[in-house]
């Protein structure tokens, strides 16, 4: 007998000899690669460079590397879609790290074995009944595991669908199941060549009402809103008929969302993004392209909780606006455009007392978490359960699909409201009753006002015509008054206008005469700075202080309405840093002036002294 006298190679030799079996064991149940097959049974294997292709083709199941990487997985992609989508990954925290994986069914489970016949992934379904086991790629792209005691004794044991990872496909469901413990929920890749778990995860809240947040960690950065009859009530444009129509299911057992695609040709589903972005996209085989038509976040207002409590978050230029009868919490913060602290009430509640309500049109409805649904009542009845609960802040029908049934109650603050530019629905906001009759009356006041208008307008006419009156007969006493009236200042309007128009408007005030009269002493000869060919020139002081020189176009001066718009034209465009500054003009009556900035020390004789 001959005996070998070292371990070492007597390790390596039985090692070897192990290694054969195990490929021999392999090559023997291998599945052929010319094969097109969609389903494996126990003892048979799918190896690196082999696929399983569903029966009518849209799914295929194999190891893929992705771009950048030099792991091998196994997931599910997309066949007709020449840039390979891959929407399921079995092995996404533990890749095989080169081309040695088997895919096979051990113990009636399915398994990734790497090159040394170590367990990479497995289904880790708790059977006893091995003696038939098979995983089927079906033509939905779910892979589902069967197994029985015979072929006529089957039972599905597990299912991809049951554990998504950043792909929801038609017939997929997202939500939970409390009977099974299930919780269905999209994650995203750690990276584009990472298919590990990544930040972000798109999944349901069932507290209170149930609605969808897209989180990063433990922070919502997107949230669905409930479930509304038609959609879910944040999801503008998702409601698309034509392309799917959606299911939201919800009872004792479990609550989920699922859709299905009208077209059977239509390759079109909802992903979650590496950077968090959850879009719907859908392919077009003419340009070969991913097309996203709709997207979680596309604009400010869609960010969890953009204006705080008890605001509405708007397209408009400042987007958070406090609902009636609420003021910003933070003033000073809310001035920045930061509207995070949100609102708070003006006036108290006075619970059966007459509170009233004011309506939201166009609205996401708030953050549900806090609210509740009250069956087999009307939007009307809505408002009653709301008043005679002391805690209820808002109301909303629960079902739109069919005029309005049912009703949904919020219990605590108002969180995350959006209006949409079309679409939404009506929310209504419970306020003290003084809110409303205030609106109310602010109506009234347009009214009021148009009247007491009216009068004061009469009793100025009146005045007027009584002051043009004293003017007429002051002139005749040498006096000068602070302006002109009846044809003269008709005619000092028309002369305005045209000048304007001449100058292509040049942006220049037009100075009362009242004003030029007050400034300067009534054109007192101690504010006289001197005189020029066209007329005097004066120095002013306005109400506020500044000084001003005003040049008095001369009745005999020759320069007529043409010259002087000419004049004020030039001037307007020659507005220069070391040139004197023309504040405006004035014409009234038989008036033509111009008025300039003050400068001292004669410094304006070279300009205006012309």
């Amino acid at each position: 007998m001959h005996v070998c006298k070292n371990p070492l190679l007597f390790i390596n030799i039985m090692a070897s000899k192990i290694s054969f079996l195990y490929a021999l064991h392999v090559f023997l149940f291998v599945i052929p690669s010319s094969t097109s097959i969609h389903t494996i049974s126990l003892n048979e294997s799918i190896m690196d460079n082999q696929t399983l292709v569903s029966s009518a083709e849209n799914f295929v199941l194999g190891f893929f590397r992705p771009v950048g990487s030099l792991n091998r997985y196994v997931g599910i992609w997309y066949n007709n879609v020449r840039k390979q989508t891959v929407v399921w990954v079995a092995n996404r925290e533990k890749p095989v790290t080169d081309s040695s994986g088997i895919l096979t069914i051990k113990n009636g489970n399915l398994v990734i074995l790497d090159g040394n016949g170590t367990d990479v992934w497995s289904t880790n379904v708790s059977t006893t009944v091995t003696d038939y086991a098979s995983a089927r790629l079906l033509d939905s792209g779910n892979l589902v595991l069967s197994s029985g005691d015979d072929e006529n004794n089957v039972k599905v044991v597990w299912e991809s669908f049951d554990q998504p990872t950043n792909w929801f496909l038609p017939g997929m469901k997202l939500g939970k199941n409390s009977r099974t413990g299930l919780d269905w929920y999209l994650t995203s890749w750690k990276s584009s060549n990472d298919p590990a778990r990544g930040d972000f995860l798109f999944r349901i809240n069932i507290q209170g009402i149930p609605q969808f947040f897209l989180m990063k960690g433990s922070n919502s950065s997107w949230r669905s809103g409930p479930w509304n009859g038609k959609r879910l009530s944040g999801t503008r444009g998702m409601d698309l008929e034509f392309i799917y129509t959606n299911h939201f299911v919800s009872n004792d057992e479990e609550t989920y969302l699922t859709y299905n695609l009208t077209s059977t040709s239509a390759i079109s589903a909802m992903t979650l993004g590496t950077t968090g972005q959850l879009q719907w996209l859908t392919w077009i085989n003419s340009s070969q392209t991913w097309n996203p038509y709709w997207s979680a976040t596309e604009d400010r207002c869609d960010a969890y909780a953009e204006c705080g409590a008890y605001a509405a978050c708007t397209t408009n230029t400042v987007p958070c606006e406090c609902f009636h009868g609420f003021e910003p919490k933070s003033p000073q913060d809310w001035f920045l455009r930061d509207g995070s602290d949100g609102c708070v009430r003006r006036a108290r509640l006075e619970c059966g007392k007459g509170d009233k309500f004011i309506k939201i049109e166009r609205a996401k409805l708030p953050d549900a978490s806090v609210a509740r649904k009250v069956a087999g009542v009307s939007l009307d009845k809505c408002k009653d359960v709301c008043l005679n609960n002391c805690s209820c802040t808002a109301y909303a029908s629960a079902d739109i699909s069919q005029g309005g049934s049912g009703c949904m109650i919020w219990d605590g603050d108002l969180i995350d409201l959006m209006v949409f530019p079309n679409g939404g629905q009506d929310f209504y906001v419970r306020v003290a009753a003084s809110e409303v009759e205030e609106s109310t009356s602010s109506k009234k006041k347009p009214t009021v006002v148009i009247i007491v208008v009216s009068i004061i307008s009469g009793m100025l006419l009146l005045g007027s015509c009584g002051y043009c009156w004293r003017k007429k007969k002051s002139k005749r006493k040498g006096t000068y008054d602070s302006f002109d009236c009846g044809g003269e200042e008709r005619k000092s309007d028309i002369l305005s206008t045209e000048l304007e128009e001449s100058t292509e408007s040049p942006d220049l005030p037009l100075f009362d005469l009242s004003i030029i009269v007050g400034a300067t002493d009534n054109f007192s000869a101690v504010n006289k700075l001197g005189e020029g060919g066209f007329g005097p020139v004066y120095k002013g002081e306005l109400m506020n202080g500044d000084e001003i020189a005003i040049k008095r176009l001369s009745k005999s001066s020759g320069q007529g309405i043409e010259e002087f718009k000419n004049e004020v034209a030039l001037i307007a465009k020659l507005q220069h840093r070391n040139l004197v500054r023309m504040l405006g003009y004035c014409i009234q009556g038989e008036e033509k002036m111009l008025i300039y900035e003050y400068m001292p020390n004669k410094s304006l004789d070279f300009f205006i002294f012309v």
